[in-house]
């Protein structure tokens, strides 16, 4: 991008689509599940869509923050907005709470148009002659809401995208616009093997076998991590087993079909959990994690010896001592297991 393209914008994001709409579907299973289950379209054309009436009139944004012009008796609101990669949490927590905003002088319009009926100031930001008359639960919900928007509208083509979206001024009428251009796109792929959407190992700070074992009191034979990737503390740690065929429970499970127990795939997960959970120095030294419900556990495929599991955990829910975790098992990106736990932190004794 140019330097004269960038002087131009008034707002700009980067988003990767099939997150936002694999989302709405996705309440009782692991995002990744519907991600390898779903057709995506992949783009491989550079797609563009230009309307010059958007350089007629602009409201401008900057950080949701109400300005005054030099011009007199003129206010303006100016929002920027630079790329971000979004997870489903931050998703539901960032911008599915965004409203729909208007200003107040176009409020009688809509009502004599039968329009609005449910409008609210819970649920719609009203944008006075010189100040915002509702209290904005972000500084930049403007600009989040205009998300909100795209994601919407981009996923009336029916399935999630592969591709990357830079939208410029952008509204309803050019969302929907820019999806049919991809709709009729002859270099758009229809289908995408499932396979390219496996789940990745993710960069952190690693978290050896010695410092598991000063964090959670279990051992061998019990021990079923070998070590944790940090990703982000008290927030997501993926767990690493690398499965022997010397594990002591393929003695009898099974001994002819040697497979690892579902139930110890389950306690894999909820190590890594503790691991998680206790990763701050002053827990770890003063307390322990114990489960008490497991949820929406769902086995998708065996695990066999010689396989390298991959327990990715995250928190959902936390207070002070109790919350809720979503965990999921990977072998070569697919998963295999998945549950959810409410856990609970206790004093050692």
């Amino acid at each position: 991008m140019t330097p004269e393209m960038k002087r131009k914008i008034s707002h700009w994001f980067i988003l990767l689509v099939p997150f936002f709409y694999i989302f709405f579907l996705e309440k009782e299973t692991v995002l990744i599940i519907l991600a390898i289950a779903m057709s995506v379209v992949i783009i491989f054309e550079l797609l563009r869509l230009k309307n010059e009436k958007l350089n007629q009139k602009l409201l401008k944004i900057f950080n949701g923050i109400y300005r005054e012009t030099e011009a007199k008796n003129v206010s303006t609101l100016i929002f920027t907005l630079s790329g971000i990669f979004f997870t489903v949490l931050f998703f539901e927590k960032e911008i599915a709470p965004a409203r729909t905003f208007c200003f107040d002088y176009e409020i009688e319009a809509l009502k004599n148009k039968g329009l609005a009926k449910g409008g609210s100031l819970e649920n719609a930001i009203v944008i006075g002659a010189k100040k915002i008359l509702t209290s904005l639960r972000f500084e930049d919900e403007f600009v989040r809401h205009k998300i909100l928007d795209l994601i919407g509208d981009i996923s009336l083509l029916g399935s999630p995208l592969k591709m990357e979206i830079t939208a410029v001024k952008c509204g309803h009428k050019n969302n929907i616009e820019f999806a049919k251009k991809i709709a009729s796109s002859e270099n758009t792929a229809q289908r995408a093997e499932p396979e390219k959407l496996l789940w990745q190992i993710p960069d952190g700070k690693i978290i050896d076998i010695n410092e598991i074992k000063a964090t959670i009191p279990h051992r061998f034979p019990f021990l079923f991590i070998d070590k944790v990737i940090l990703v982000e503390e008290v927030k997501r740690a993926v767990g690493i087993k690398n499965v022997s065929a010397g594990e002591p429970f393929f003695q009898g499970h099974f001994p002819e079909q040697a497979i690892m127990p579902g139930v110890l795939i389950i306690e894999a997960l909820a190590q890594t959990a503790c691991v998680l959970l206790l990763s701050k120095p002053e827990l770890k030294s003063k307390k322990l994690a114990y489960f008490m419900s497991i949820n929406n556990v769902k086995f998708r495929r065996p695990v066999f010896p010689g396989d390298t599991l991959y327990l990715d955990i995250e928190v959902l829910k936390a207070k002070q001592t109790t919350g809720i975790i979503r965990g999921c098992a990977f072998v070569d990106g697919k998963p295999t297991t998945e549950a959810e736990f409410t856990f609970v932190l206790v004093d050692k004794p």
